[in-house]
């Protein structure tokens, strides 16, 4: 209870730190805690009874700030990788809206499952804009081919943005020539991010989302592979939550993503 209205920031657990090391290292039996245990002052001695009891607190408060300081690493794990509900989704394509719209096909393409590594070294013509199919050839961990229909929601964004690049550039100029895409794309994808609810997650989560959100939707996980990818559909059900099926562009024009409302 006393930690709960404990102002509980970093220099407060170091001064309770602080109290516990010196506790320890000079007797237990030298100090006693008052109303505010950061005024523990040297008293009489204690005794043995108290000295335990003492003791035992003092344990089971530096229990106590070691399962914060776990549970406090967790939630920032979570932040990094937790997956998008559709609202959320939606959310953060306004955000890329209006904070970096020159982003906004790269953000499209990792909400339509396309990992990072497959975005930074496209060219033009991975992007179909008849068919607002957008295919391309794993080149993480094997070599399958995968091939994602884009919502039509956001086809009209991908399509006014691919006919204005020039043929056989690749897909996004501003990582053309740089040494270290992968940098330069998380560098700005960090700044996309900071300081917006949002903030501290990773790229790659967005592929976590969208392939959870078409299994929550029941779309066979053999067509969410093909989409995405994947080797095997074991890995598409188990990890995250022959080429595309003919009725491919269709399913995913029926899920309704991204749509207002």
């Amino acid at each position: 209870k006393w930690l709960d209205a404990l102002d509980t920031g970093v220099p407060a657990k170091n001064r309770l730190r602080d109290l516990a090391s010196r506790t320890y290292r000079f007797g237990i039996g030298r100090f006693i805690c008052q109303s505010n245990p950061f005024e523990a002052v040297p008293k009489r001695k204690l005794p043995r009874s108290s000295v335990k009891h003492t003791y035992m607190t003092l344990r089971m408060i530096e229990d106590e700030l070691a399962r914060r300081d776990y549970t406090e690493q967790e939630d920032a794990e979570m932040r990094r990788w937790r997956v998008l509900d559709e609202r959320e989704q939606k959310d953060f394509v306004e955000l890329v809206r209006h904070r970096d719209p020159e982003f906004l096909p790269c953000a499209i393409l990792a909400l339509h499952g396309v990992s990072g590594i497959d975005i930074r070294t496209a060219k033009k013509g991975a992007y179909d804009i008849r068919t607002g199919i957008f295919t391309g050839m794993r080149t993480k961990k094997g070599s399958a081919r995968f091939s994602v229909p884009i919502s039509p929601a956001l086809k009209p964004v991908m399509d006014k943005y691919v006919m204005a690049l020039p043929d056989g550039s690749m897909m996004f100029p501003w990582l053309d020539g740089v040494k270290d895409r992968k940098q330069k794309y998380l560098r700005r994808w960090g700044q996309l991010v900071s300081g917006t609810e949002f903030e501290g997650l990773r790229a790659h989560a967005l592929r976590h989302s969208y392939i959870s959100t078409l299994l929550s939707r029941q779309v066979p996980a053999e067509t969410i592979a093909k989409f995405v990818g994947h080797l095997e559909t074991r890995t598409t059900v188990e990890v995250y939550g022959a080429f595309l099926p003919d009725n491919a562009v269709e399913l995913v024009a029926k899920l309704r993503l991204f749509e207002a409302g």
